[in-house]
């Protein structure tokens, strides 16, 4: 067992909770251990600044588990308040900006559905933000061509399902979220294009759009004629504005896509208690991946799958609050 900073005091803290939970806390302990050798001193004598360090130092991936860590870190110093000379607990003073600014997002890799809502509600143009959301859901396709080929007709606006069309492997369709339908909706009555996220400093910083039947539409200017919706080639430029709006570096379309499968993996989750070859094949047949031959038959690469569609990334991004 891992070496603790000051640890007969940390255990008797962790000897209070049920083991899974003990074990679970723990590790914030294990992590917090190299800042306060650093520092010589307790966690529970820090400012909130050498809080928000030690927030930084364990190198989260995700603000759920930056959040995770800072409420057991609160637990431990309301606990602890008999061995310092104040009752005031210097954790609960961290805003959550603050806390996001602890997210190391050079490793980070995929979103929470949170994460996306947060974007979606700052980011100027509903134009940007449907194609994340679409793809978030499950729309894809060959080169992204179930986002592209989106048409108004193509929504059953009461019943919340797409009739989505793969310029390779033909049509299907899905049922979405109630918000993917407003977002679509928002999308398809946008008329203007406010360019680079509303930060544009251009003499025309904004832009009409060409409109047509198409969700996705293209910005017209005097090269654009094209009332045949958007390639994939836009959405990828607008999303890495987006990226670079928001300083997201792992915001990619193949990053949200792999964030909405393990969402949906979570939810499955959720309703039956296990996570094996069954909740992937949902998720697969949801997402439209390929199947591929193995030993002469066609199936999912379930192994492949795994490599994302675990409960390790599960736990980290949807989990840990519910400890």
């Amino acid at each position: 067992m891992a070496e603790l900073y000051n640890q007969e005091i940390k255990e008797d803290f962790l000897s209070q909770y049920p083991e899974n939970t003990r074990e679970t806390y723990r590790y914030v302990f294990i992590r917090s251990k190299a800042t306060e050798e650093i520092i010589g001193r307790d966690l529970y004598t820090f400012s909130a600044d050498e809080i928000i360090l030690t927030l930084k130092d364990a190198n989260h991936t995700t603000l759920n588990a930056i959040r995770h860590s800072w409420n057991i870190i609160k637990l431990y110093l309301d606990w602890s308040a008999k061995y310092r000379d104040t009752s005031i607990n210097q954790a609960k003073n961290i805003t959550m900006d603050e806390l996001r600014e602890c997210l190391d997002k050079s490793k980070k890799l995929y979103m929470t559905e949170e994460e996306l809502i947060e974007i979606e509600n700052k980011a100027a143009n509903a134009q940007d933000i449907v194609a994340l959301r679409l793809i978030f859901e499950g729309v894809g396709g060959t080169s992204l061509s179930e986002v592209c080929n989106l048409n108004y007709n193509d929504i059953d606006w009461n019943n919340n399902k797409l009739k989505l069309k793969d310029d390779k492997h033909g049509e299907r369709e899905i049922e979405v979220s109630d918000r993917c339908m407003s977002i679509i909706k928002s999308a398809y009555n946008q008329d203007v294009y406010l360019k680079n996220n509303g930060e544009s400093t251009a003499r025309n910083p904004e832009a009409p759009l060409l409109k047509s039947d198409y969700i996705l539409q293209n910005i017209q200017t005097n090269l654009t004629k094209n009332l045949n919706g958007v390639d994939r080639h836009t959405i990828y430029r607008r999303v890495t504005t987006l990226s670079e709006s928001y300083n997201l570096p792992y915001l990619t379309p193949k990053g949200v896509e792999k964030s909405g499968m393990i969402k949906y993996a979570y939810d499955l989750y959720k309703k039956s208690g296990k996570l094996d070859n069954e909740e992937l094949e949902k998720v697969a047949d949801r997402f439209s991946v390929r199947k591929v031959k193995i030993a002469g038959v066609y199936k999912y690469n379930y192994q492949t799958l795994r490599e994302f569609i675990n409960m390790d990334n599960i736990k980290e991004l949807y989990l840990n609050d519910e400890e």
